[in-house]
């Protein structure tokens, strides 16, 4: 969602919590744990696919992520549906299994994000936050070889699609585009 609110050119404030932290402000403005959430004067968006459709109409036509065209607006849709709920949450699996096991890599990712008043409470919460995510992720490390081949078969899929152009659909860059990039960076 940060992403595309950069591409896109939207002005907003990002309010950062430590993973599990979040809950308290997340379910605040949007009744759910989840993030990200954009709260605006026109309304509370609460995922990044939300956050997508909410901003794209007031773009200009050549900035849309979405297409006009039927066909290839559902086809879009489709597609970031998939790398949002299948390819993202893989990827994030995957890189949880490793930097778990390494703490001077993972605090410091871990406390960035922390607000002041979070990172005052590091020491108690760190333990908390990890175990929190190793569990709710059902983290181990066989999780690693699983998720790396469903990574990779995903991808597989995905190929055709770019063999022979430069975007998942069509001749413009789009919100499958933006969600494949976005979620598989690391």
């Amino acid at each position: 969602a940060r992403w595309a609110l950069d591409r896109m050119g939207v002005e907003y404030t990002e309010e950062s919590h430590a993973p599990l932290a979040h809950y308290p402000a997340t379910l605040r403005a949007s009744g759910q744990r989840t993030v990200p959430v954009l709260v605006t004067e026109d309304g509370v968006f609460s995922d990044s696919t939300d956050i997508l459709n909410g901003v794209d109409p007031f773009l200009p036509e050549a900035a849309r992520l979405f297409p006009e065209e039927d066909a290839a607006r559902r086809e879009v849709s489709t597609l970031e549906e998939t790398i949002d709920r299948e390819i993202g949450p893989r990827v994030r699996r995957w890189v949880y299994a490793w930097l778990l096991d390494e703490p001077a890599i993972v605090r410091p990712l871990i406390e960035r994000s922390m607000t002041s008043a979070e990172k005052k409470m590091s020491p108690v919460l760190m333990p908390v936050v990890i175990a929190g995510i190793k569990r709710g992720l059902a983290i181990s490390p066989e999780l690693r070889e699983s998720q790396f081949e469903k990574i990779e078969a995903s991808f597989a899929a995905l190929a055709p699609r770019l063999a022979k152009k430069e975007y998942l659909v069509g001749d413009s860059f789009s919100a499958a585009d933006l969600a494949l990039a976005a979620l598989t960076a690391p």
